[in-house]
């Protein structure tokens, strides 16, 4: 039986958004402004560079549950697996690193920049 839900990755979100909407303004931060077709160039000049720098990269060795990131400071991210394993990059996601304290269970994480 099939799915009632066309399946995607979070990955493709950006270019079906830009396909939709694209002249109509997608983010609006500090007074910067982007456009959804703009949004998507810029992820993929983004994902461009990493990939070239994946074989490197160090990630969770954990099924990632929750995700927290701020436009403040966009390469800080903080990721939680639902056992209770709480991981930081400094670099946008290219290396991680596990915190020593691990929890029951998380379900979801909230960071607030200074």
């Amino acid at each position: 039986m099939g799915d009632w839900y066309e399946k995607q990755t979070l990955g493709l979100l950006p270019e079906r958004a830009a396909r939709q909407w694209g002249p109509r303004e997608a983010l609006a931060f500090q007074g910067t402004r982007w456009t959804f077709a703009e949004l998507d160039a810029r992820v993929n000049a983004v994902a461009k560079g990493r990939r070239a720098r994946r074989h490197r990269a160090r990630r969770p060795n954990s099924a990632v549950w929750t995700v927290s990131l701020s436009a403040a400071a966009p390469d800080t991210v903080f990721a939680a697996s639902r056992y209770g394993y709480l991981y930081r990059s400094d670099d946008g996601g290219d290396s991680w690193r596990k915190f020593w304290r691990e929890f029951g269970e998380v379900s979801s994480i909230l960071w607030v920049p200074r």
